[in-house]
């Protein structure tokens, strides 16, 4: 049983060492000011009941080249501290606060040191709160899901692949996922680069098999300007899938005060734009995952009208738009089952 601290404190290691099934990781997003590097860097654990097979990765995913690297470390090589985010993989250090990257391989070359500053954490405010609400209290859950950021900045350098690169100016996103297995089937996308620089985006809907029972589970975060906009199950928000196929996807999401129509879209061409990465089954880091972290994501933000109006019953906050977003689309409409009523 994890402890409340634990729960209240996604972004700490919450695993065991002793676990045969568990997977582990930490997803860092960076984007240099200029726009042309988009790194991915996954650093994890995967546990599983070939002790042989067990291992601590890196994972990186270069967003303009969709170039995919898989690094692979000895368990003795991963530590990690107990109450805070602290994580060491070898000469790999990983934090909230900064990250220490020194990966010399015959396929990719990349070191430095990148801080980060003016992190927007998701606040845990009750027990209905953080990304995963009343869920992050629930035992023995497939998968679960912690927003380290939705936003902040990034100072320092990193030398890929003998290329010196500033990220100066560039803007991050950190969250993670741990648990025994990626969901079968699952729509995720993120963004925060949009026009208004204090604004961020994530959303996922994934099938979910929970003590026998399946359902989809739904949540979505809006950051804007200082304040969260959280919709999922929980709060009795709702979406509808209008269409999905492996480059496109439009959704509505509704909750009582607020509608959000979002379309997210990658090039056609995987080969410039996707890199199929490794996922956990059971711990094993055998399933694939398709992703993109240069999509485009569109969004229109509509408030309720307090007065009454049948012509106009809400009325636009914003619309925008990022041109470096995470996406992935691991499945078709038939694998989703809204949850709308609207």
């Amino acid at each position: 049983m994890k402890s409340f601290f634990q729960i209240q404190n996604p972004s700490i290691f919450q695993g065991k060492f002793q676990k045969k099934q568990y997977f582990e990781g930490w997803y860092f997003k960076i984007v240099d000011f200029t726009k042309k590097t988009i790194l991915a860097i996954i650093p994890g654990i995967a546990l599983n009941s070939q002790e042989s097979n067990s291992h601590a990765f890196i994972q990186i995913l270069d967003g303009i080249t969709a170039k995919y690297y898989y690094l692979t470390f000895p368990i003795s090589d991963f530590s990690t501290k107990k109450n805070i985010f602290e994580i060491k993989i070898g000469k790999n250090y990983f934090s909230k606060k900064f990250i220490h990257i020194d990966v010399q391989s015959a396929v990719i070359q990349l070191k430095g040191t990148l801080k980060f500053e003016n992190l927007n954490p998701i606040p845990f405010h009750g027990i209905n709160s953080g990304i995963m609400g009343i869920f992050s209290y629930l035992p023995k859950m497939e998968c679960y899901h912690g927003i380290v950021s939705m936003n902040h900045g990034i100072l320092g350098d990193l030398k890929y692949n003998n290329n010196k690169i500033s990220f100066a100016g560039g803007k991050g996103y950190i969250e993670k996922d741990w648990g025994d297995s990626f969901p079968k089937k699952w729509i995720w996308m993120q963004g925060n680069h949009f026009e208004e620089s204090e604004r961020s985006f994530m959303l996922s809907i994934a099938q979910i098999n929970y003590l026998g029972i399946q359902f989809t589970g739904f949540l979505c975060v809006l950051y804007d300007k200082g304040e969260f906009h959280r919709f999922a199950t929980y709060n009795l928000s709702q979406y509808r899938i209008e269409t999905i196929s492996p480059e496109l996807c439009k959704i509505i999401v509704h909750s009582p005060k607020y509608l959000l129509y979002i379309q997210a879209s990658k090039s056609k061409n995987p080969i410039i734009s996707t890199g199929l990465m490794k996922a956990p089954i059971k711990g094993q880091m055998t399933a694939k995952c398709a992703e993109t972290i240069k999509a485009q994501l569109k969004i229109t933000f509509l408030k309720k009208n307090k007065n009454y109006n049948p012509d106009k019953n809400y009325e636009l906050v914003f619309r925008d738009q990022s041109n470096y977003g995470g996406l992935e689309i691991m499945g078709k409409k038939t694998d989703f089952k809204s949850q709308t009523f609207f």
